[in-house]
């Protein structure tokens, strides 16, 4: 992570060099002292921008990858959330969610994903992980919904049937689940599907029907 970090702020300086952002000059010292490992004095710089700058929602995401590398969870959650309330893109969106998964804290990480879907309908990976999000929390009429709606959108896909067979799985509705992928099966090319399903067919007793599901896939 720590050279995804600097890739980070590489890019963050050239466009705010392209953008003349008065802080880009800070970046780059920002930028050294990471390559020579120095983060607590690049977190000190980092302070100093958001304070002189304190809408600078590049620079409070980077604080938050930053916390998150040396496991300061709750400082990266801070300057995550402050990062996405300035800023509600993905990329920020993104790992907000990933450290509220962190902290298992499972309405704040569903509420983030259900705003970015409103945002992003196409995107369908938001919805897959809502979907299994929803039904990882005993909320499966919820993650029934959004396969629903998905399907209604014409975005129904094997990847989707995947994430609903493991919330039937994760609920112990095994024959549900399997019903779901055998559709698929010999049709579709992911290997998650013959995965799932010989999951199922395992869960169900029928070991050589498992077998032959994962020689097929």
């Amino acid at each position: 992570i720590v050279l995804i970090i600097v890739f980070f702020f590489s890019c963050s300086t050239n466009y705010a060099q392209q953008k003349e952002k008065p802080y880009s000059k800070d970046l780059i010292k920002v930028e050294e002292r990471l390559r020579e490992g120095n983060f607590p004095e690049a977190l000190g710089m980092l302070d100093a921008i958001t304070t002189n700058y304190p809408d600078a929602s590049d620079v409070f995401y980077a604080k938050a990858l930053l916390f998150g590398q040396v496991g300061n969870l709750d400082n990266a959650l801070l300057n995550a959330e402050i990062a996405y309330r300035q800023d509600p893109s993905l990329v920020y969106a993104n790992y907000l969610i990933e450290l509220n998964k962190s902290k298992k804290d499972w309405p704040k990480v569903i509420d983030i994903l259900s705003t970015m879907r409103e945002h992003y309908p196409t995107i369908t990976g938001l919805s897959r992980d809502l979907l299994t999000t929803m039904g990882s929390t005993g909320n499966l009429e919820g993650a029934l919904k959004i396969y629903e709606e998905e399907k209604d959108k014409g975005l129904h896909s094997d990847t989707l049937d995947v994430a609903l067979s493991d919330v039937y799985f994760h609920t112990t509705k095994i024959k549900e689940g399997i019903a779901l992928l055998e559709p698929w099966r010999g049709k579709s090319s992911l290997s998650n599907v013959y995965g799932r399903l010989a999951y199922g067919y395992l869960e169900d007793g029928k070991t050589k029907t498992a077998i032959a599901v994962l020689e097929q896939g």
